[in-house]
């Protein structure tokens, strides 16, 4: 049985499976499907290929048995802290909408007065706290991030280029750059830096992911899922290692930061756009 790692997500999914293998008599295990669990074990670690590793050598001591949970395809609610002193009065009501269509799935009009499919509803109590912002940090230097060099040097002919080549890591050392540090106002989205014209009429950004962002000592900005570091603004939201340049332009200072949205699915030719920042 073949297995791959789905980044940024970091679930692991199945590829293949050997017919005539263990696997495949099972009748269960399915290229495609998601891994929740193995042997009792939920695989919830920043990189799940090291629980993976520690499951078969504990297997291998043992009975050899792997037992695997596929995840169905289901939508997740959380009851949060605040709502739990309405379960210690008794009798609680939730509701839960969805819709189950009522024809078969490639016809448009109805064939049937009994909805089709399954709605289920499942409750569990959640084990493991909410990843901290020291685990988010150690994260950035151990997943590798989508950058403009990884989409640059990105073939879609080679088939033996693996999904991890070229792209940026992180060594987790912070880098200083007393240039940009300070506070930074979103002003415009630009193609390229060259594009920004001090004299015309500057472009709004499309929903940019921050209108200020403040970069601050030891690589913080306020928000945990954003890094910095050298010239690298990194987004641990997507995994992207994301280009800053500073421009002196008429009696102001600029900083551009890439947009992002670097992707198997973009053209040959695909650049990001440049945000356009300057001090408040």
């Amino acid at each position: 049985m073949g297995i791959e790692l789905l980044q940024p997500a970091f679930v692991m999914r199945i590829k293949n499976i050997e017919a005539g293998s263990p696997a495949a008599a099972t009748g269960k295990l399915e290229k495609g499907k998601v891994i929740e669990s193995i042997n009792g074990q939920k695989l919830a670690d920043i990189d799940p290929r090291i629980q993976l590793g520690q499951i078969l050598a504990a297997a291998e001591a043992s009975d050899g048995v792997l037992k695997f949970v596929i995840k169905g395809k289901a939508e997740p609610a959380y009851i949060t802290e605040e709502f739990l002193e309405d379960f210690k009065g008794g009798s609680v009501s939730i509701a839960a909408m969805t819709f189950i269509r009522y024809n078969d799935k490639y016809k448009v009009k109805p064939s049937s007065k009994t909805p089709q499919g399954k709605f289920s509803l499942h409750f569990e109590e959640q084990k493991l706290p909410p990843m901290g912002d020291d685990l988010v940090r150690k994260s950035a230097s151990v997943v590798p991030m989508f950058s403009s060099e990884w989409q640059d040097k990105l073939n879609p002919d080679d088939n033996e280029q693996l999904p991890d080549d070229n792209k940026f890591r992180w060594d987790g050392k912070f880098v200083g750059n007393p240039m940009v540090m300070g506070t930074w106002k979103v002003i415009s989205e630009v193609t390229e830096i060259a594009e920004f014209d001090l004299d015309g009429k500057f472009p709004k950004a499309r929903k940019p992911p921050y209108s200020t962002i403040t970069l601050s000592g030891n690589g913080a900005t306020g928000d945990p899922a954003w890094l910095w570091s050298g010239d690298r603004l990194m987004d641990l939201n997507s995994y992207q290692a994301l280009q800053m340049r500073m421009e002196s332009l008429g009696d102001g200072e600029y900083l551009f930061i890439e947009a992002g949205g670097f992707s198997t699915r973009n053209k040959p030719d695909w650049k990001s756009n440049w945000y356009v920042l300057t001090r408040p």
